[in-house]
């Protein structure tokens, strides 16, 4: 379901890596931005709280799609980089 302009949304960065560089992850949090690291362990985890709030498995999701999403970033990079 597509959620309506009059909706109270909550804007969420999910950064899925623990190796995220602190400049940006300073800068998302100035902005008051929610941000949740992908650890795969423990109650603060992404994951976790994807299984146990959400009730979705985002690992399997990733697991199920890692090879369109590689193909994607693949052609992605390839764009950004080529002259």
């Amino acid at each position: 379901m597509r959620a309506r302009s009059d909706d109270n949304l909550l804007p969420v960065i999910v950064i899925v890596s623990t190796q995220v560089n602190n400049t940006v992850f300073q800068r998302y949090r100035d902005q008051r931005l929610h941000l949740m690291l992908g650890v795969l362990k423990g109650d603060n985890s992404t994951f976790g709280f994807f299984s146990e709030v959400i009730g979705y498995d985002l690992a399997g999701f990733f697991q199920r799609n890692s090879s369109d999403i590689r193909k994607r970033f693949d052609a992605i990079i390839k764009q950004l980089l080529s002259p």
